[in-house]
Parts: C-alpha cells; structure tokens; sequence
C-alpha cells in the first residue's frame, strides 16, 4: 500500500507543472511573440511536439521516443527519473532484508553499469561530450544510444541509493572520521569534480581516439555521483568545515522550492527569447556573462510565477489527498525501525 501511495505522490508533484506548461505551449504560446526564427524554433520544436506527443510526456516514456519534435523536449530527463523511482522500491526493501547482499548486489549492478556504457561508448563510436561540431546523425546516435535511457544513467542513481542507506545509519550511530580521511574525501573529490568539468576539453579539441572516449563516457557519471556523495556524507556526519556551512545556507533551501519549476520552464523561456531576436550578437566573455545572469533571472521570476499558481496548490492538494493514506509504515532494519516515507521537496 505505501509504494502505491509513494507512486501517487511522486506523480502528483511531478505532472501538475507538466500540464500547465504544456497547456501554454498548445494555446498561447502562439501568439506570445515573432522574431526570425519563431516558426522554426517555436512551432517546428515546441508547439507542434505538444500537440502530437503531449501524452508521451505526461507517461514519463519520451526517453525513449525517437520522433523528431518532442513535447518539452528536456522532459526526457524527468521521465529517466520517473522510470528510475519507479524500480527504486526493489532495492529499498531488499537492503531492509538482506542488507549486506544488496549492498554487494548494487555493487554488482554497477559494475555492469560501467561495463555497459563503455562497451556502447565503444560500439557506436560515440564522443565522450556531446559537441555541435559534428552531423545531425552522429548526434542522434549519442542522445538516443546514451545520453536520454534511463540505463544508462543507473550507476549514479545506485551510488545515491547506497550513500542514503548508509546516511540513515549514520543517524543511529554517526561514523567517526579523522580529519586526515576528511580532507583526503574533500581533495579527491574536488579533483575528480575538476578532471570531469574540464579534462572533457581535450575529447573536443584533440584528435577522436575510441578507447579514451569509451572510458570517458562509462566513468564520467559515476565518478561525480561519487564524489558528490562524498561531500554529502562528510557534510551530513558533520565534517568538512566551511563546505559544509557553505551548502547549508538558508537562501539553499529557499532556491531548492523553485529548482523543478526551473527546470521545467527554462527551455522555454530561452527559446522564446532567442527565437524573436532580430539583431546579431557578437559573442563576448562580458555579454555572456550578462546575457546568463539575465536569463537566469528571468527564467526565476517565470518559475516563481508557475510555482505560486500551479505546483504550491497541487502540493496541497495532494497533502489532502493522501493525508489518510500516508500513515508512518516500518519495516525492520537490522532488527531497528525504519519510517518509510514518500517523496518531498519541502
């Protein structure tokens, strides 16, 4: 009964903002703007997906779609999500069973996970970064092959799986850690941060070499889930100094109520401001960092806009709606209790 109630919560809190969207898109969104590019890049690649594939969208399955226009087309990560959450429950229970066998289990899994990638990485040939240098086809081949299916992207969703079992011990008994292995887990996990933001610079500018790009492609995920994980954990037992403080300042909490309307309505907002320009833009280090900030701020006011009238109310309505039903469930835990719980943002 709770995963049912933890699948109608997830979905509630997801679809709501999705409808609205895409109920803009199909009706007036039309009629919002012109500029040079506005048929193109409006009606060819947003309005026209919405009103073919809109459904695909609110299924969760336009990951795997494979139709030119697609109905919010970065939507597909929101799917990849959903398909995800969906399986997250075999694991969860299982840990609550034979924890030791799961945990070897999901180290298994992503193993083969690594494996996986590297060998599609190497098949298909694929960059290790997706570039615009090369053919529309070549492209494809990567979105589709890598970058959108949820399998692809199962390592790190594992590696969170483990670091949340293992924050939950923590709350029973905190892991002492020496300030030595403290700051050996922040360096590393800096250095691996920076290997992956700027060591994918040579994939692009050097000669195409298979196997570095195959690597490239099977670590990258999982190496900065893994060191992600690592500031968390040390932050969360109460280490790491400053980074802590730093990630637990309150204006955090207050972006962390607008970043899925965020997400959901920045491409939008980006192409409608850049599908009506009618001037040229000469590219500089200062006008991007101008042009950033105001699309940012931008997009924020839109996303604030669709958070107070559609995803705060739908929030509430679910909170009515499973207020029966959400009742504290436990389940045993190496012989403790567990409260399971449904997802929440706030």
């Amino acid at each position: 009964m709770l995963i049912e109630v933890a699948y109608g919560m997830q979905f509630f809190r997801l679809t709501p903002v999705l409808v609205a969207v895409i109920v803009f898109i199909v009706t007036l969104l039309r009629q919002f703007a012109s500029g040079p590019l506005w048929s193109s890049m409006i009606h060819s690649q947003l309005i026209e997906g919405c009103e073919k594939y809109w459904w695909k969208t609110l299924l969760y399955i336009q990951n795997y779609d494979r139709t030119p226009s697609m109905c919010i087309p970065h939507g597909w990560y929101l799917s990849a999500d959903m398909q995800l959450f969906v399986i997250s429950p075999i694991f969860l229970l299982a840990l609550s069973r034979w924890p030791k066998r799961t945990l070897y289990g999901i180290v298994a899994l992503i193993v083969c996970n690594i494996v996986g990638c590297f060998l599609l990485g190497w098949f298909f040939e694929l960059n290790g970064i997706m570039q615009g240098n090369v053919d529309f086809e070549k492209q494809m081949v990567f979105v589709w092959q890598y970058y959108f299916p949820a399998y692809t992207r199962a390592a790190p969703w594992l590696i969170g799986i483990i670091l949340g079992y293992y924050l939950y011990l923590s709350k029973k008994k905190r892991y002492e850690l020496s300030t030595k292995i403290v700051a050996i887990l922040c360096i590393l996990s800096l250095m691996v941060m920076c290997a992956i933001v700027f060591g994918g610079h040579n994939l692009i500018t050097s000669e195409y070499r298979r196997v570095l790009n195959a690597i490239y492609i099977a670590l990258v995920r999982p190496a900065w889930a893994l060191a992600v994980a690592a500031v968390i954990f040390t932050c969360a037992n109460g280490y790491a100094g400053p980074v802590n403080w730093f990630l637990s300042l309150p204006i955090f909490e207050v972006l962390s109520r607008f970043t899925y309307t965020l997400y959901v309505v920045h491409y939008i907002v980006i192409f409608v401001l850049t599908s009506q320009m009618r001037t040229t833009v000469l590219f500089r280090n200062l006008e991007a960092m101008h042009q950033f900030w105001g699309d940012f701020a931008f997009t924020l006011f839109v996303a604030t806009l669709v958070t107070l009238a559609f995803e705060l109310p739908a929030i509430e309505i679910e909170k009515i709606i499973f207020a029966k039903k959400r009742t504290e469930s436990t389940m045993t835990l190496e012989g403790s209790k567990v409260t399971e719980a449904g997802p929440s943002r706030y």
